[in-house]
């Protein structure tokens, strides 16, 4: 059910679990998409994966939330409006594939498995921070 990237190589340019978000949240596909929208407005996040009892089975957007919104679909599930499959990597995987995975499917959020449980997420705002970080050290050692 997952789309799960996986190299365990040693890779110079950091690893996935290195710039991972570990505070990730779930909620179960039988939930409401208001119970969702009002557990992402109170812990302040932008998605929340989704769980069909101990499984991972997709994730939920708040852009998935307003789509449903806009279509009258105030009395759907979260499993229904959920992106499926879960596309994952993994904690030990390079940062560097991960933006590859991000770029490739036009998604901004990667949930991190190892195994079968999820550690963590990483966003296109991990990766920007990243390289922004990166790309400052990187000047500063060029420069004179």
């Amino acid at each position: 059910m997952s789309e799960k990237s996986g190299s365990n190589s040693k890779h110079a340019g950091g690893l996935v679990e290195e710039i991972m978000n570990r505070n990730v949240l779930t909620i179960q596909d039988s939930a409401s998409i208001g119970e969702a929208a009002r557990l992402m407005r109170s812990r302040g996040v932008g998605c929340l994966i989704v769980k069909r009892g101990r499984d991972l089975h997709g994730i939920v957007t708040e852009r998935d939330l307003v789509k449903a919104l806009a279509d009258d679909r105030l009395d759907t599930t979260v499993g229904e409006v959920a992106s499926k499959p879960l596309v994952t990597i993994g904690p030990k995987n390079p940062i560097s594939e991960a933006a590859k995975i991000l770029a490739s499917k036009g998604i901004r959020r990667l949930p991190v498995v190892e195994g079968e449980e999820l550690t963590g997420i990483l966003t296109s705002t991990d990766l920007l921070r990243y390289y922004a970080k990166l790309s400052k050290y990187t000047v500063k050692n060029i420069g004179p």
